[in-house]
């Protein structure tokens, strides 16, 4: 065993010792922490085949589902309702045959709503906007936590495999660090997040023209199957470098401070006195107030289309 495997063995040690890794993460005998796929199901399991006993279709579970305990911000009073689809997802029960609209939802956390309840999610808050003057077939969100570009692509093509193409897709994708690799634990291909990559410069540009890639490719498939495509990036200095690319034709900016500024100014007195509206109480994702302008930047741009 050579030094970096015998680093990887101890931090595994002292992580499960303080017992910081629960419910969502795994860690491999290199340290290295996965992701647990949502789904079980046949035609949405992802690429990476883990297994998953939190989360059942067409359940009802009612915890914050913090993927660290140790956290001394977070707290949980139970009063979190997540609602799951046959599929497993935090959705309508999605359906082949759409009469009106037909909107796609994707993303992870900040998309699936962790640490909050539905309507205080942005992709629920376009989708409420939008069906209040369109006919809309129905809220189909495939969203969930912990999910890299690589499952959001994979499990896009999945469901528009099974339940057809959408006539918008809206996507608020997640940081650079998840990605894929080999687990020599589990002798497969699985995700992995890289906490340390935004100081690692060479290994952050690999990993921005790697994920430039798949934002090209997907905007291209939605070109070629005339899906209308809308999509974000949540996390600050990730969209900074999507933008500074400037070869998206579908991206929008929801990072911009000057813009959020101003929107703070003309909506808080609306939130300030509103629990969590800035950050959710498990103090990892935004809050209430961040994905309300979210929403509503997303609906900007919805409504610049003619759909």
């Amino acid at each position: 065993m050579n030094d970096k495997e015998e680093y990887f063995k101890k931090q595994k040690k002292s992580l499960l010792k303080t017992n910081q890794v629960k419910r969502f993460w795994t860690i491999d005998e290199y340290g290295h922490g996965f992701f647990l796929p949502m789904t079980r199901t046949r035609d949405f399991e992802p690429i990476y085949n883990g297994k998953l006993d939190s989360l059942k279709p067409n359940e009802t579970y009612t915890s914050m589902w913090a993927e660290f305990d140790t956290n001394p911000n977070m707290v949980d009073d139970y009063s979190i309702s997540y609602k799951m689809n046959k599929d497993g997802f935090r959705s309508d029960n999605f359906i082949k045959k759409h009469e009106g609209l037909h909107i796609l939802f994707a993303g992870c956390s900040e998309t699936f709503g962790s640490a909050a309840n539905l309507n205080d999610v942005w992709a629920k808050m376009c989708y409420d906007k939008i069906s209040s003057y369109k006919r809309v077939s129905g809220y189909f969100n495939i969203g969930h936590p912990g999910a890299s570009m690589f499952t959001i692509l994979n499990q896009i093509l999945v469901y528009i495999e099974n339940y057809g193409s959408p006539d918008l897709l809206l996507l608020n994708v997640p940081n650079f660090e998840r990605t894929y690799g080999w687990s020599f634990d589990h002798n497969q291909i699985m995700q992995e997040t890289d906490q340390g990559i935004h100081s690692n410069k060479k290994k952050y540009f690999d990993r921005i023209f790697q994920n430039a890639y798949l934002y090209w490719t997907l905007e291209r498939m939605c070109k070629i199957m005339n899906i209308k495509l809308i999509w974000s990036c949540w996390q600050q200095v990730d969209a900074f470098n999507i933008e500074f690319l400037d070869i998206f034709n579908n991206y929008i900016s929801i990072t911009n401070a000057e813009d959020f500024g101003k929107y703070h100014m003309e909506n808080w007195d609306k939130y300030k006195d509103i629990p969590y509206s800035l950050v959710r109480r498990d103090a990892q994702h935004h809050g209430t107030f961040i994905h309300r302008y979210w929403a509503d930047k997303f609906i900007e741009a919805v409504n610049n289309y003619e759909i």
